[in-house]
């Protein structure tokens, strides 16, 4: 998905990426089958290299940000700026 030109750091996006998943117990063909791989987060944008868009749950508005992700932007499949 292209990342839109309009987003800005400090935007609050949410953003709906797959991801992978590993279990360590045993399960049936079926249960590794099914198992859900879509995520969601909210946050305020930070930024994005070649790879990876970065999002954190909280901007102190004076250069810092705490609780900060780094999504696999091949993998997101949605963005929606919320403010």
């Amino acid at each position: 998905m292209k990342i839109p030109k309009k987003l800005k750091p400090g935007n609050i996006i949410e953003i709906h990426w797959v991801d992978h998943w590993s279990s360590s117990g045993w399960r049936s063909p079926k249960e590794v089958f099914d198992q859900s791989i879509n995520c969601s987060s909210v946050g305020y944008y930070v930024g994005q290299n070649k790879n990876l868009l970065f999002l954190a749950a909280s901007d102190d508005y004076n250069g810092y940000v705490g609780s900060a992700m780094g999504r696999l932007k091949k993998h997101i499949t949605k963005i929606r700026i919320l403010k």
